[in-house]
């Protein structure tokens, strides 16, 4: 909507005092995160990412790409921005080098992170779950019609979903026994992740 582009990023002291406009675009901001440190916040406009200081006279523009990337968020570490483009989870570094894309993410909906940062999982599409290392592909752990927001527990160890059941969404908890087995997998050996099944 028209009304959700000319939106502006404001902020204001915690303790009291005027806000302050951190943009004046004529396309607004569709979206911001701050930094896990609280030293600078990410924000969105159309398909540009920015970090900005808010004690900085000017953000610095991390990325530009073709079409919106929305969903953008720091890395729990702070290394790295992911958002969704084109269908995919993608990241960069901070500078703007790096452009990656998580295998197994084509037609991702949304993404979380883990707390530890080094699972991402999601929703592709409304009927499948996935979960993907940071450095390596995605797998397809559960295949429900129905399904809504996605979010990983802190540790990684549990998916919490919403799922529609006869009209309504329902909260359910989607535990499957091979994503145990995943997780056990990531945290002890990188490498075999491709082989658990």
């Amino acid at each position: 909507p028209e009304a959700r582009k000319r939106l502006q990023l404001h902020v204001a002291p915690a303790g009291g005092g005027a806000p302050r406009a951190l943009t004046a675009g004529p396309d607004g901001v569709d979206e911001y995160d701050w930094a896990p440190d609280g030293k600078e916040i990410l924000y969105r406009v159309k398909g540009e990412l920015f970090l900005r200081d808010p004690d900085a006279a000017e953000a610095r523009r991390v990325l530009s790409v073709a079409g919106d990337a929305g969903g953008s968020r720091l890395f729990p570490d702070g290394a790295r921005v992911a958002f969704l483009w084109k269908g995919e989870v993608c990241s960069v570094g901070r500078d703007g080098r790096g452009l990656e894309r998580i295998g197994g993410t084509a037609g991702a909906g949304s993404f979380e992170f883990s707390k530890e940062g080094k699972l991402v999982a999601g929703r592709l599409g409304a009927d499948r779950v996935f979960v993907a290392p940071l450095s390596g592909d995605a797998k397809v752990l559960l295949t429900r019609p129905g399904l809504g927001r996605v979010d990983l527990s802190p540790e990684g160890k549990w998916i919490a979903g919403t799922r529609h059941e006869d009209g309504e969404t329902r909260k359910s908890l989607i535990v499957p026994d091979y994503l145990k087995r995943f997780v056990e997998a990531r945290r002890s050996d990188a490498r075999s992740i491709r082989a658990v099944r």
